[in-house]
């Protein structure tokens, strides 16, 4: 049976374990929050501690509102800004749950991020993420499992239910969560005019580029976004699950190692050779491919033995390659 509790921006709710799952309905405000707890144990107590917040800094020091948002954006998402922090304590803690599933509504107003009275975030996208404190990086709850330090962590599944506006994650840990959605489309404004490349055709060239990465390596390469699109360049961010949609594009940039998260580290293996999988962990390395998926195409890849190697194979090489993209080389 589910309680509803009317509470300020923190409550505790106190429970048996009896076996049987544990509901909890929580409320604040315009938000809501469900849900079901299934402990790794047949008796004792269980407190659950719920926080609301549109601020992910004061239920989290080690996080932001932009931090998260730039994981989002690296999922081809944007952030409503909508944090819950659950924890439980008793006889139990956030590791030792058989699973638990959180529903965290929302109110229709929060989609609408610049406040012209039209949703700005798409409602179906609506997806749960999740703080990972040991790897301090927010990460996207599919079906599946996710690696948080040394702690492997089962999601069963993960949806949106927009007729009653609450996002849901089944999992087998609690955290930090917050929510995602894809924006909704808008017409691209027409693009700035640009000279031609040098030997180009004479048509207009505009000149654009993928890059990939996972939520991770995008999240420390904010000067490299930054300087991209400062020189007019029109940057594509992508991750694994939709780069497939991106590949023809001529000018690719990959972050990361063959073993990098979030399926990067699949597509960089299958582009790189043994040897050049050894330079990248000896260090870093700057690894360029043409004519990869299309004639013409130019693929760099900038990675190192870890994410901080990573940053630095980009910081050493990225203003050559800007260059390049920008003039068509």
């Amino acid at each position: 049976m589910w309680q509803c509790l009317w509470f300020l921006p923190a409550a505790e709710v106190n429970r048996s374990i009896t076996g049987a799952p544990i509901g909890v309905n929580e409320t604040n405000e315009n938000t809501t929050a469900g849900f079901e707890i299934l402990p790794n144990a047949n008796t004792g107590n269980l407190t659950l501690r719920v926080r609301f917040s549109r601020n992910a800094t004061e239920l989290e020091q080690a996080t932001s509102n932009s931090e998260f948002a730039s994981y989002a954006v690296s999922a081809g998402q944007s952030s409503p800004d909508m944090y819950i922090r659950v924890e439980v304590s008793g006889n139990v803690n956030a590791t030792t749950l058989r699973y638990v599933v959180v529903r965290l509504g929302y109110a229709l107003k929060y989609l609408d991020t610049d406040g012209d009275g039209s949703a700005d975030i798409d409602e179906s996208t609506l997806t749960l993420w999740r703080y990972c404190p040991a790897m301090r990086s927010w990460q996207q709850l599919r079906q599946g499992s996710i690696t948080c330090g040394n702690e492997t962590i089962t999601v069963f599944g993960s949806g949106v239910n927009a007729s009653a506006n609450y996002v849901w994650a089944n999992l087998s840990s609690l955290s930090l969560f917050g929510i995602g959605g894809i924006a909704v489309a808008t017409p691209p404004p027409a693009p700035p005019a640009a000279s031609a490349p040098a030997g180009g055709g004479g048509g207009i060239y505009v000149p654009e580029a993928v890059l990939l990465a996972n939520s991770i390596d995008l999240a420390l390469a904010e000067e490299l976004v930054s300087y991209l699109e400062s020189l007019g360049i029109r940057l594509y961010l992508v991750n694994a699950s939709n780069f497939s949609e991106y590949s023809s594009r001529r000018y690719i940039i990959i972050l990361g190692r063959h073993k990098a998260y979030e399926g990067v580290g699949e597509i960089v293996a299958n582009l790189t050779s043994h040897e050049e999988r050894q330079r990248i962990l000896a260090g870093r390395a700057h690894i360029v491919k043409r004519s990869v998926f299309r004639t013409e195409q130019v693929v760099h890849i900038l990675a190192g033995k870890d994410r901080y190697e990573t940053a630095n194979a980009w910081r050493e090489n990225y203003i050559g390659i800007a260059e390049d993209i920008k003039y068509g080389r």
